[in-house]
Order: structure tokens, then C-alpha cells, then sequence
């Protein structure tokens, strides 16, 4: 007698091998370490057909922007009691700098004889019932557009550190790679002998003084400390201070004493494309307690020099900013 339950179990087994079989024939494997493209390419070739090969191409990787020199980022960190101006505020001040004309128009080693100074004393002189106008004497007269009372900003600095390199950065357009010589250059220290006016766009004038320090003569210094003491349109004083080598004596000395005067001052930072050891640089500042100064001055950090390492001339939008808000142009 035939077991029908066993003969019912094989044949489900059988229909289910079967169906197994099924299942893995329509199943195409893939040979290990074989793409699918390169499967699919030799199953055409093999078909007759032609294959059209892909051309790999890799774009090259962008090419990142040189990356801002860390110290750049000191002149917010120093600055962050002061308000941060606003981008139209740089965009307009910049706009003025770049496209401004700056006219020399005196230099002096004796602050009576500044035009408006000397002006000022002719006043008091009466000739015959009459104000004489006169400028040297003789028939030549003080021409009004030098004595019209522009608000103005002095710079100050030991000899060599980079007044004159400022004033030509000030107005030169950050895109030119050469920079305009408003005023004349040396590496020679000492090369500033007197104080020299630049009109800037008939909105304020910018001096010049003497370097003081090496080279620098008691008549330099006599005319520096007669106009800090004595000029009614001194609006601003900025000390520069070559950053490698950091605050002197004399740079504590002039500060110490623009605070006695009243005067409000600022510290500009220059040639800090110089700098190797940035660390050293922020001791340095830290320990000369001038972030501690009663006038609390901002210390702006520039270059005036671009370089493949410094490709642009940064803190230059910093120092023209704080120019236009001492001279209330902003």
C-alpha cells in the first residue's frame, strides 16, 4: 500500500525545487570583481554591436581663494567696543579715497608759519586802519582756499615707520598693484623734515609731521608739539607704530602725552606683512597696556606693501573709516 502522505510530501518538495530552479535561472550573476557597465559593454560586443566608450574627464579642483593673513582679524577683535561700520558705510568711504584728488599745499619747520596761523596773527595787526592779508610780506596775499579751517588729522610715528607709505595707501584704489605717490617715500629714515599738508578732496587735510627718533632735530620736535598744542583744526592724531619692531619708548612717551593734551588718538599697526610670530605680536600689545588707555584708542593693523604671501593692502578700509568718522564726514 503506497504511503500517500509521503507520496504528497515529494511531490511538494519536487514542485518546490522546481520552482527554486526557475527563480535562479532568470537570476544573471554578475562575475565577482566585474562592474555591471563592463558586463553589459562585452554582452554587446558579443551581440555585434559597436560600443561607444565614454570619455572620463575629472574638471580640475577650484582654486581656493588665498586665504586672509590671521592677523587681519585683530582689527575687529581690537575694535569690538567701537560700533562696526556698515558695508554702504565702507562702500562710500571707499568710494571717496579711490576716485579723491589730493593737492600738497604747504610745508612748514614753524607752525606760525602755516598759512591759517598766519592769518590768524594778521588779524591782529592793523596797518593804517586796515587788516593786512598779506602772507610773507610784500604784495602776495593768503589764498582763501588755505585758510577755509578743514577739519584735520595728524600723523605721528618714530622716523622710517611708514607715515608717508600710509598717506600714498590711503588714496590709492585697493585693485592698482602700484600705489600713488601723494607723498614722497624713503627708506632713509628721517626723510620727513618738516610738516607737510595734503588737501584730500576738499574735505579735510591730512599732515605729515617730522619722524621722531632717529635722525629727528629739537626744531622738528619744537614744530610737532607747537601744532599738537596749538591747532584749533586738529580733529585726530594717529601714531604709527612699525610692527616688527613694536612699541619705544618714544611711542609710549608721544601717547602719554596726547592724553595729557586732550587729545584723542588711534594706533595704526604697520608693515604687519613682517610679523612671524604672531603671538609675540599680541604679547606685545598686551603688555604695553595701551588697550588700558584712558582715551581708548583703536589699534588698526596694515600693510602698505602687497606680497604673494599678502596679495592685497589690508586694514586700509579700517583707517579710512575711522578718518571720516573723526572728521564727521560720516
Amino acid at each position: 500500500m503506497v504511503n500517500i502522505r509521503c507520496f504528497s510530501t515529494c511531490s511538494t518538495l519536487r514542485r518546490d525545487l522546481d520552482m527554486i530552479k526557475t527563480i535562479v535561472s532568470k537570476v544573471k550573476v554578475e562575475p565577482a570583481g566585474v562592474s555591471k557597465p563592463e558586463i553589459n559593454a562585452a554582452a554587446s560586443t558579443r551581440q555585434g554591436q559597436s560600443v561607444k566608450h565614454q570619455r572620463i574627464t575629472t574638471r580640475p579642483a577650484k582654486i581656493s581663494r588665498q586665504q586672509k593673513p590671521e592677523w587681519v582679524s585683530l582689527n575687529t577683535t581690537y575694535n569690538n567696543y567701537f560700533k562696526q561700520p556698515t558695508i554702504q558705510d565702507v562702500n562710500k568711504v571707499n568710494q571717496f579715497f579711490n576716485s579723491t584728488t589730493v593737492t600738497y599745499e604747504w610745508s612748514t619747520n614753524e607752525f606760525e608759519k602755516i598759512p591759517s596761523e598766519l592769518a590768524r596773527a594778521r588779524e591782529h595787526e592793523n596797518v593804517n586802519g586796515r587788516v593786512s592779508d598779506k602772507l610773507y610780506g610784500g604784495k602776495t596775499k593768503i589764498p582763501f582756499n588755505l585758510i577755509n579751517e578743514l577739519p584735520e588729522i595728524l600723523f605721528l610715528g618714530r622716523s622710517n615707520a611708514g607715515k608717508s607709505s600710509i598717506l600714498n595707501n590711503l588714496v590709492t584704489e585697493f585693485g592698482r598693484s602700484s600705489v600713488v605717490e601723494a607723498a614722497r617715500t624713503s627708506k632713509r629714515a628721517g626723510f620727513t623734515k618738516t610738516l607737510n599738508c595734503f588737501n584730500i578732496g576738499n574735505k579735510f587735510r591730512l599732515i605729515d609731521s617730522p619722524g621722531y627718533g632717529f635722525r629727528s632735530t629739537s626744531n622738528q620736535g619744537t614744530v610737532t608739539m607747537d601744532y599738537l598744542e596749538n591747532r584749533k583744526e586738529l580733529r585726530r592724531c594717529y601714531v604709527l607704530v612699525s610692527a616688527n619692531h613694536g612699541f619705544t619708548k618714544l611711542d609710549l612717551s608721544v601717547m602719554e602725552h596726547l592724553t595729557s593734551l586732550g587729545r584723542p588718538f588711534e594706533v595704526i599697526f604697520t608693515k604687519m606683512d613682517k610679523i612671524r610670530d604672531l603671538e609675540k605680536f599680541k604679547m606685545m600689545v598686551k603688555e604695553s597696556g595701551i588697550q588700558d588707555s584712558p582715551t581708548l584708542p583703536r589699534l588698526i593693523l596694515t600693510n602698505s606693501v602687497s606680497s604673494p604671501k599678502v596679495p592685497k593692502r589690508y586694514g586700509i578700509d579700517h583707517l579710512r573709516y575711522s578718518i571720516f568718522e573723526s572728521c564727521g564726514l560720516i
